[in-house]
């Protein structure tokens, strides 16, 4: 089975991807960027994401180098942010890019979206083929879950967590 993949539409995609990823990671750090550091973070993760046509690079999608892609696209955005602040923020975007993914694949699975013809797995990055209609959904869904699992942690915070100790016989 071959699939084509437009090298511009995979920038794009990647493009808007980290842009609402960078957004939303940067609105629960609290973190106000310039859209010009938006744009060259976000730019930066696509031109990594379109360099899996390079076979000869392949080496860059180990793990050590995803996360210094991310750690960079992080400095970008929060130019001053010391190591704690772009650790904190760097697993935040994690968080936020896992939860996208799971929300994006639980439309396609939900919604029976065929990605029979439109999907590939290479260097280390899964490919899909995905409309723009299910990019926002997935984005806003992504979103909520995120906000309402936030809003449901602060609550129990500042209930704060009691400890019971029971003591039978003595």
């Amino acid at each position: 089975m071959d699939v084509t993949v437009y090298v511009d539409v995979l920038f794009v995609i990647n493009f808007l991807i980290n842009l609402i990823l960078l957004k939303i990671s940067s609105f629960f750090m609290k973190n106000s960027s310039s859209a010009l550091r938006l744009t060259i973070a976000s730019s930066l993760g696509s031109v990594y994401a379109v360099c899996m046509f390079f076979p000869d690079i392949e080496f860059l999608y180990i793990l050590p180098f995803k996360l210094m892609v991310s750690v960079i696209m992080i400095k970008i955005i929060c130019p001053g942010a010391g190591l704690f602040k772009v650790a904190k923020f760097t697993a935040v975007f994690y968080m936020v890019s896992f939860t996208f993914a799971g929300v994006l694949l639980a439309l396609v699975y939900l919604g029976n979206i065929s990605t029979e013809n439109s999907a590939f797995y290479e260097n280390g990055i899964f490919y899909f083929d995905i409309s723009p209609g299910l990019l926002c959904s997935a984005a806003l869904i992504c979103y909520l879950i995120i906000r309402f699992s936030t809003a449901v942690f602060k609550r129990n915070k500042i209930l704060g967590i009691k400890i019971l100790r029971i003591v039978l016989c003595n």
